[in-house]
């Protein structure tokens, strides 16, 4: 099911790296809301040691909010390859390139499957 869900994903922001629009200018803006929801992960995380709670909805939401925060990284990681646009890596950079898409993809199935587990916790 995560590999099913991983593969659409992946797909989508393929399209989506090969459009007109930017993602690369706002990378800083997706950094920001990362840190963001890992400080609030981590409050989560004391939470659930200091009120012995499992929190799965709470958590499912974090997943969710980090796979699109990882998505949208993933576009951003994609234009930087492909050049063009405000980001971009140079022409030696091709290894680079390979491992951050490489990482991303395996990050989004790590995240998919997160979800997934998530879920049928709840249910």
């Amino acid at each position: 099911m995560a590999f099913f869900i991983t593969t659409i994903v992946v797909l989508i922001c393929f399209l989506l790296a090969f459009t007109a629009i930017d993602f690369t200018k706002f990378i800083i803006y997706i950094v920001i809301a990362t840190l963001v929801l890992v400080v609030f992960s981590l409050v989560v995380t004391l939470m659930m040691v200091v009120f012995n709670e499992k929190f799965t909805f709470i958590r499912l939401i974090i997943c969710l909010a980090m796979t699109l925060a990882h998505s949208i990284m993933f576009i951003i990681e994609i234009q930087m390859v492909i050049g063009g646009k405000t980001v971009a890596l140079g022409e030696d950079d091709y290894v680079l390139g390979a491992y951050l898409l490489y990482t991303s993809i395996l990050q989004l199935f790590f995240d998919m499957l997160r979800c997934v587990m998530l879920l049928e916790e709840l249910t």
